[in-house]
């Protein structure tokens, strides 16, 4: 088959000139984080996807949801709001210093410093107090107040060699990031990072040399991986499949760990901020014909604002049925028997919803009355949005999302009144997410969230779509490539010889 041809825009690359090393994987992910080589700013996806490359956490995200080891052999606690954690002997950084307890306890300080209330990190670790030596291998890590799934949630916080930062600070760590995991960094451009095999790590690799290339739209991804100038295609689309195969290579879907949702801005004057308009909108779109339809079938319509296999989920909860009349009897009680307006801002190239997905919804929201204008926007705006408030829409598409500590009360502490820019706030939900926070006993903490996922589920924040389920395009020549969520085990891939 004919392969298609890359313009000298994109990639970089002329089509002459696309003889990348062997020894190379090439991987095209929708973007690179805007700090770059300071994990501490960029948590999320699709930035999971890069760090297990440089850094390591304490613990990482097992297929089971559960907390696995990493730097940290094991742990417990000692008392609510005190962790113990035993580090794994003999891993050095890059550069030669040792990990131990005290770069543990240095990189938990950071989160201390005016420079952190910037950083991602900090939202999601500001309940960290401290952090001891007690010997040179073991950490005591405290916590206000009592974190239960502290072992699931401490693995994205990625450890810092102490003296290099010390010496460089965050700006200059950015263009030179140091870690302990199977790559070193050789050059960060902002579209660009190049790496080759770190030789002291203690996930030795099997491939010499890794790039990855910001790409931010999803056709050229594609096209990347078709034409050869990509290994590694991230969050493709499922009607990519055919031509994928047809160039001899495959789609790995993977459970991105949460749930995509049309979230709607209720703090801001509109028929949204009524609660029958909002589930007049779910009774109004028919996400059973979405997942049949354009996902492949590859997964399941959202019952709820938490997905399969995380804390707190509720799995006697059902879909909102489609139910167009019933959608209609809502909207003529809220006052809005001949519908109303609104804008939506879709991401447009990135992971999440589709255009075609979106457009489905338009046409389901306008046999009811309802009409949504879609505006498609970069994915990087709505991430921008969600830090600072700037959403020019009544709703916008977005992710209920788990990762990395598969737990609902992450995504509900999201769209609360407890995030930084609410776009959704009951402050009645924001005291019983901390209180959720705050309940050690893993049954108590258990029943307090899934009575909160029930709750919002059915005050309907958002139109419940689908959970969230990810497409990767995978060349012929890449080997073993099987993510866990949203995480890359860099040390087991192969390329074929």
């Amino acid at each position: 088959m004919i392969k298609h041809t890359l313009s000298a825009l994109f990639l970089g690359l002329s089509a002459a000139s696309s003889a990348w090393a062997d020894d190379t994987l090439k991987i095209a992910n929708l973007a690179l984080p805007e700090g770059r080589g300071v994990p501490h700013m960029a948590i999320g996806t699709p930035y999971f996807m890069i760090w297990p490359a440089i850094f390591d956490g304490l613990t990482n995200i097992g297929p089971d949801g559960k907390a696995m080891p990493m730097l940290a052999t094991e742990w417990a606690p000692l008392n609510p709001q005190t962790w113990r954690f035993k580090i794994r002997p003999g891993i050095t950084f890059s550069n030669g210093e040792l990990v131990d307890a005290a770069a543990v306890a240095a990189t938990m300080a950071t989160l201390a410093t005016p420079e952190a209330v910037k950083w991602s990190v900090y939202n999601a670790f500001r309940g960290i107090t401290g952090a001891k030596v007690v010997d040179a291998l073991t950490v005591d890590i405290t916590t206000d107040p009592p974190d239960r799934l502290l072992p699931n949630r401490i693995g994205a916080l990625r450890i810092l060699p102490p003296a290099y930062w010390a010496k460089v600070g965050a700006e200059g760590f950015a263009k030179q990031p140091i870690g302990s995991g199977p790559y070193v960094v050789d050059r960060w451009d902002p579209t660009l990072m190049k790496m080759s095999a770190n030789p002291k790590s203690w996930r030795a690799p099997k491939i010499a040399k890794v790039e990855i290339r910001e790409v931010p739209e999803g056709t050229a991804r594609l096209q990347g991986l078709l034409s050869g100038a990509i290994d590694l295609a991230l969050y493709l689309n499922p009607e990519d499949k055919a031509a994928v195969e047809a160039e001899g290579g495959h789609i790995v879907t993977r459970s991105g760990g949460g749930v995509e949702v049309l979230a709607f801005v209720t703090i801001k004057d509109s028929p949204l901020k009524d609660k029958r308009v909002r589930q007049a909108l779910n009774y109004a779109v028919d996400k059973q014909a979405i997942v049949d339809g354009l996902l492949g079938g590859m997964t399941s319509p959202a019952s709820q604002p938490a997905p399969r296999g995380v804390s707190g989920r509720d799995d006697t909860l059902a879909p909102f049925p489609y139910d167009p009349a019933k959608a209609k009897a809502l909207l003529a009680e809220a006052g809005y028997a001949k519908g109303f307006s609104f804008m939506s801002e879709t991401s447009s190239g990135g992971r999440g919803p589709s255009a075609a997905i979106a457009q489905k919804i338009a046409q389901d929201l306008a046999a009811v009355g309802v009409r949504m204008e879609v505006r498609a926007v970069p994915q990087s705006k709505i991430f921008r949005a969600a830090y600072d408030g700037s959403f020019d829409g009544q709703a916008f598409t977005m992710m209920y999302g788990s990762i990395p500590y598969m737990d609902a009360l992450t995504s509900l502490r999201l769209h609360s009144c407890l995030w930084q820019t609410p776009w959704n706030c009951v402050p009645e939900y924001a005291e019983r997410i901390k209180q959720a926070y705050a309940a050690f006993d893993p049954v108590e903490r258990e029943r307090l969230t899934k009575a909160l996922v029930r709750d919002i589920r059915d005050d309907a924040p958002a139109l419940w779509l689908y959970d969230d389920v990810t497409f990767d395009g995978v060349s012929a020549r890449v080997k073993n490539y099987k993510p866990v969520f949203s995480t890359i085990n860099y040390e087991t891939l192969e390329l074929a010889k």
